[in-house]
């Protein structure tokens, strides 16, 4: 039997055969595999020529707390010529000590505090080994207590080989031991600021049961004059979170800091967490009662934290609300979103009106608007009046320019999300005729049925559809219902709604004038809608329908903007200032080897308006239910490629977090025959949705993008295909009485065996997780994979092994050690015993 066993035992032959780099991955490995009965011939490494191979043999013996290599090891801080190699063997002393509780490690640490001329040595650039040696003996000290080094500690700090290491030296002194603690304290008050505040952030770590000698001394500091010692002090009492201090923080409460008063207030919730109920006792009424006395900063804090707080204990009053509503007024952005979040923490319908004006004002940045847009739709009501404002500002959303188009899709998508997360609450069906407006209003947005931009686009990109042209009628997979005359009775409803006019919220966003003239914009057309009575079939489904006579006139170019670069730094060098006249010239002699040269800074501004249509099917994420993947089983007969990517990110969305609604078995058909032709993103994002569905009858279609020339696109069949033939997709079949076929898991696995040998190495990578998932045993097949391409996918593999036949991968793996003769293959073969039997690896 191959075992660890027999590993470490092949690694060992290593150290004495190979060269400096097959020695120096063999004493990594061994280390990984915590191989304690290598020590004495990792001892003897320590000597070796190669000072790499000393190095990680010196750290390997501190990783595996080797307590009689201590001697070697002082040898080697003491003697060896390399800077590197004394550092090493400093850190593994450490270790060992700290492991082992090894006293003589100790003893050592203790000594390397002090300056020794035997340690001293120049390296390049006037570095002295000696600075890092003495930081790690520092660190160690404090880390492990050894009281014993409070007085080197003490004798360090005053020195002047200190100062680059003051920090490390006063954290050591507060977790040494009491005298440590009492020297800091004794400190405080004739430091300079920085030294002080480092004083008391090294408080911060003593032993809980000297924490309340340190609590005098800083209680007095949150009154210093300096804010970075408040903030200090503040930050380490709420690391203490004792309650007496919780007087002295109130004043911090409303510091002209704003760090300051925000780390007060979290040090009184620290304080809270630990009394039964405290939290309560901390409301929103009571912060917001400070901050109407507080200056702006401390303002700013306290309702950051009341925001927090009004999860545990919400009573504001209207004496708060009036408050609050004068903050938004004065339109600071930094108040003006915690206060509006704080106001509709509760349906506060009364000050919607303030709310509308706020995320309506073009002047706020982009992300509050954002926020705000959101924070409304927290307790809007499902009906016209509430969504109205919301198309409005859709309506009049209007800007110009690259930066200005970025923010209005920001806030467009804002929008569609708000009225898809509206569509999904219940509305009063009683006092309602309409039915539910925001589903009406979002699906309306998305069923514009409009695909291109004019003929010539459509002719010059037939490649760019959404299906391509020569799709055989054995690809097209059959769906269920979408045939409208075969419908449910339920569903009469539902179809009325996604196919007819939609109501008043739209009428009052667009007239009659702007729909009889309606602008195509980028890759859009109108389909006839006699074609679409009746559907019986994926291919028809997706509208693969002919475009006959565009209407020309009704069709615009997308505004193409050149930026001439040139023009525009040549007008920015008119405007300078005086101060910048000197740098001119430098500018202009740029500008005139660039004409030489024939450069151009000429080029198209590539951020546009993205249309309603697109950004409102993406929020069909926000909306789960059957009537959504109606909708998006009739949207996809689009050739609009956006809108089909958009649609189908939604369906993904959708299915990944509700795998149990209604109609999703249709959604099968059509995601598996776009596989068979069209654009790659939009087989990438059907390959995924079938990875969700497990539905086997997509099988062959995700067969066949195995051999698809876009890498993402044979990445994402794989791990659909893992999912398909994995043992809940065959449940899945079970329940819907589909019959069993082995001959397709067998040629799937096959045809992912083949994919070991991609050129495209995340192909690789999902090909060698398909096998691990299902136990596929290639050993040998695996092992060479890893070790192609200079190792790059060892690691996985070595994963992979692990849980495939880890003994069958040990013989193979060893073998290929003893006859190789390229290091990089052996290097691979290395990392994969460390997957196999290290510390990290699954047993």
């Amino acid at each position: 039997m191959m075992g660890r066993e027999a590993v470490i035992s092949h690694l060992m032959t290593w150290l004495n055969k190979g060269n400096e780099a097959d020695k120096f991955y063999a004493i990594r490995t061994l280390s990984q595999l915590q191989a304690l009965e290598s020590s004495d011939q990792l001892m003897s490494c320590l000597t070796d020529e190669d000072d790499d191979v000393c190095i990680e043999a010196a750290t390997a013996l501190g990783e595996l707390g080797c307590e009689q290599a201590v001697s070697l090891l002082k040898e080697a801080v003491l003697h060896h010529d390399l800077g590197d190699v004394k550092i090493a063997a400093t850190q593994a002393l450490a270790t060992i000590a700290e492991n082992k509780n090894n006293s003589q490690a100790k003893d050592l640490l203790l000594d390397l505090v002090v300056d020794n001329n035997q340690l001293e040595g120049e390296l390049d650039g006037g570095w002295n080994d000696f600075w890092d040696i003495q930081r790690i003996a520092v660190i160690a000290i404090g880390e492990q207590q050894i009281a014993a080094g409070v007085d080197l500690l003490k004798q360090l700090l005053n020195s002047e080989d200190g100062q680059d290491i003051e920090v490390e030296i006063l954290k050591s002194l507060a977790q040494a031991s009491v005298e440590g603690v009492n020297y800091l304290l004794s400190l405080i008050e004739h430091s300079n600021t920085r030294t002080l505040r480092r004083i008391i952030n090294a408080l911060a770590f003593v032993q809980s049961e000297q924490q309340e000698k340190c609590l005098t001394s800083l209680m007095l500091l949150l009154a210093h004059q300096q804010a970075e010692v408040r903030l200090a002090a503040c930050k380490t009492l709420s690391i203490y979170a004792k309650a007496e201090t919780l007087t002295a923080l109130m004043p911090c409460f409303v510091d002209n800091n704003s760090d300051v008063a925000e780390n007060a207030i979290r040090a009184m919730i620290n304080i809270a967490k630990k009394i039964p109920n405290g939290l309560a006792n901390i409301s929103a009424h009571s912060l917001l009662s400070m901050a109407k006395n507080a200056q702006p900063a401390a303002c700013l804090s306290l309702l950051k934290i009341a925001l927090e707080m009004s999860n545990y204990a919400n009573n504001m009053d209207e004496d708060d609300f009036k408050f609050l509503a004068r903050l938004i007024r004065k339109k600071q952005p930094e108040l003006l979103l915690l206060a509006n979040q704080l106001l509709f923490v509760e349906a506060n319908s009364e000050y919607n009106t303030l709310l509308i004006s706020c995320f309506s004002d073009q002047a706020l940045a982009v992300h509050i608007r954002r926020s705000l847009i959101h924070c409304y739709g927290k307790y809007m009501v499902n009906s016209e009046e509430d969504i109205a404002p919301l198309l409005t500002l859709l309506k009049d959303n209007k800007v110009n320019g690259e930066q200005d188009h970025k923010q209005e899709n920001v806030i467009k998508t804002a929008i569609f999300e708000v009225i898809a997360q509206l569509a999904a609450r219940s509305y009063n069906k009683a006092n309602n005729e309409i039915g539910n407006i925001a589903e009406q209003t979002l699906f309306g947005f998305v069923n514009e049925r409009v695909v291109a931009r004019n003929s010539s686009d459509i002719k010059n990109n037939n490649k760019k559809t959404v299906m391509a042209k020569n799709i055989t009628a054995s690809q097209v997979i059959p769906v269920t219902f979408v045939d409208e005359n075969n419908q449910n009775n339920q569903n009469k409803n539902k179809t009325k709604e996604l196919s007819e006019n939609y109501n008043s919220t739209l009428a009052s966003l667009y007239t009659d004038e702007q729909r009889s003239s309606r602008v195509i914009t980028h890759n859009e057309t109108v389909i006839d809608e006699s074609k679409t009575t009746s559907v019986n079939s994926t291919l028809a489904a997706l509208g693969a329908f002919a475009i006959e006579n565009p209407n020309q006139q009704a069709i615009q170019q997308v505004n193409k903007t050149e930026l001439d670069q040139d023009q525009y730094l040549r007008n920015l060098l008119a405007e300078q200032n005086d101060t910048m006249l000197p740098y001119n010239d430098i500018v202009e002699q740029h500008l005139q080897s660039s004409d030489q040269l024939g450069l151009s800074r000429k080029k198209v501004a590539r951020i546009n308006t993205i249309p309603n249509q697109i950004l409102a099917a993406q929020a069909l994420a926000h909306y789960p239910c059957s009537n959504t993947i109606t909708l998006i089983i009739e949207s996809l007969r689009t050739t609009n490629i956006n809108l089909a990517a958009a649609l189908l990110t939604a369906l993904d969305r959708i299915i990944s977090k509700h795998s149990k609604i209604k109609g999703l078995s249709n959604v099968v058909g059509i995601c598996a025959t776009l596989l068979y032709g069209g654009n790659n993103e939009i087989k990438r994002l059907a390959a995924k949705n079938l990875a969700h569905l497990k539905h086997r009858q997509a099988i062959p279609a995700l067969h066949d993008a195995l051999t698809n020339e876009d890498h993402n696109v044979r990445i994402q069949a794989i791990k659909a295909l893992a999912e398909l033939i994995s043992l809940s997709a065959h449940k899945i079949s079970n329940n819907q009485h589909v019959v069993r076929d082995e001959g397709k898991d067998e040629r799937t696995i096959r045809l992912i065996s083949e994919c070991l040998d991609d050129s495209e190495y995340g192909v690789r990578r999902a090909a060698i997780e398909f096998m691990q998932q299902h136990k596929v045993i290639e050993i040998e097949k695996l092992v060479n994979m890893g070790c192609a391409d200079g190792g790059v996918l060892a690691d996985t593999v070595g994963k992979a092994l692990n849980v495939i036949d880890k003994q069958q991968a040990t013989q193979v793996i060893l073998a290929k050690l003893a006859q190789s003769d390229n290091f990089n293959v052996r290097r691979a073969l290395f990392q994969q015993i460390s997957c196999l039997y290290g510390q990290n690896s699954i047993h």
